[in-house]
């Protein structure tokens, strides 16, 4: 990396970057502006600290900040700035709603490249973005009345009900996430209503299984005696922590027995080394589909299914291949019939996570990704999708700009 004439002392950032491996994206970005303040010189930060505050700004879902910092990092690193920086300059850019700015740098970059295969693929999903804005949308959304301040989403359906994942829980400083300076997940089941999409007579989702940290997405098998979710595993009620020292989101199964649970039982894929998380069952109840980072896969989280056997064990682990993984992030599938849908931050989209639907085939495969386009997309980060089984109404979630919070639940017919 090009760090020439860079004058601050390493030493000046180190908590910044001890904060940002803690996870603690909101103090990481507090510790950087506080540092910048004493910066009288005006030196520009280590090519490092740029990739961590912008990172930072990104995980916390401020991309108009974010894409200040990459244009920094790549006024600093020109032509050395890595293909992984310059796709999350491309994505903070679309997700600020600067889509010529963004084309025109993807462009710079793949001539300088030659890389013909993925000029093309641009040209493709660029042509696809046009195509999409001459349509009229087959969608009408709604912002649900039960959306708060803080973090709503991740709905799923629960027989004639609905369960979901809400940081509105008010709790003392000590007990806030340090990503994001919220309390931490926890999930709900409420009634709603089909013509609205509100939510009433709201409950926390077997509390029982839940523990005190976060607790979320969701996906019950076609009977309902079978539930996943997506969780901070712990051991003795401390946080089981990998040799970096984090905790990373594990999918835990629950059996479900008269209206009861059972207690919460790791998959075997598990690794504290990485996270996995987002389950998602087939509408047919053969295929568990879920997003992860374990190792060997295309990007930062690919999407992964492994089949349900009728004695409850699973089959060999599959990643979903090149159709649907991309460099970026493959997160939040939901399968109806014989259609996946997903979100995806890898593609060239409106910004951040896109929904995207692709057909599940006879042999398994599958064709080609179709973004859902506008109202749907948006600017912002567009995900937890779902739909009911006769394609009328559904909800997905969105931290778009005029929400009420920061991820909002919105219903849609």
């Amino acid at each position: 990396m090009l760090i020439a004439n860079v004058m601050f002392s390493q030493g000046n950032w180190g908590n910044v970057t001890k904060l940002y491996k803690q996870l603690k994206y909101q103090d990481a970005i507090l510790e950087y502006e506080k540092v910048e303040k004493k910066n009288k010189k005006k030196e520009v930060p280590p090519a490092e600290v740029l990739q961590i505050v912008g990172d930072s700004y990104q995980q916390l879902g401020k991309y108009r900040e974010a894409s200040q910092v990459f244009g920094n990092l790549h006024q600093l690193q020109k032509n050395e700035m890595s293909d992984e920086y310059y796709r999350k300059y491309d994505q903070s850019l679309r997700a600020s709603g600067f889509y010529k700015d963004a084309n025109r740098l993807t462009k710079e970059r793949l001539l300088a490249k030659n890389d013909k295969g993925e000029t093309d693929r641009f040209a493709k999903f660029i042509k696809e973005l046009d195509s999409l804005e001459g349509k009229k949308s087959l969608y009408t959304i709604k912002n649900i009345e039960n959306n708060t301040k803080n973090s709503d989403f991740g709905v799923m359906f629960y027989g004639n009900k609905v369960v979901y994942s809400s940081t509105k829980d008010t709790v003392s400083k000590k007990q806030l996430y340090g990503m994001n300076k919220q309390p931490y997940l926890v999930m709900y089941q409420a009634e709603m209503n089909h013509s609205t999409g509100n939510f009433s007579n709201e409950t926390k989702f077997f509390p029982e299984i839940q523990n005190k940290y976060h607790n979320a997405t969701p996906s019950f098998s076609p009977d309902f005696k079978t539930v996943y979710f997506s969780n901070n595993p712990v051991n003795k009620r401390k946080l089981v922590l990998d040799d970096t020292r984090t905790n990373n989101i594990q999918i835990f199964r629950v059996a479900i027995q008269d209206e009861k649970p059972g207690k919460p039982e790791e998959l075997y894929f598990a690794d504290k080394s990485y996270s996995s998380g987002h389950p998602a069952v087939s509408t047919d109840g053969k295929y568990l589909y879920f997003s992860s980072e374990m190792p060997g896969g295309k990007g930062e989280a690919d999407l992964y299914r492994v089949e349900i056997f009728g004695d409850a064990s699973f089959g060999k682990v599959e990643n979903l291949g090149d159709q649907i993984n991309t460099s970026g992030r493959e997160m939040f599938p939901f399968v109806q019939g014989d259609m996946l849908y997903f979100s995806s931050d890898g593609n060239y989209g409106y910004g951040g996570l896109d929904v995207y639907k692709v057909k599940i085939n006879r042999d398994g495969s599958f064709g080609k990704p179709t973004n859902l386009g506008k109202p749907v997309n948006s600017e912002g980060d567009d995900f937890s999708y779902i739909v009911d089984k006769n394609d009328e109404y559904g909800y997905f979630s969105s931290n778009r700009s005029g929400g009420k919070g920061d991820d909002d639940i919105y219903f849609f017919t």
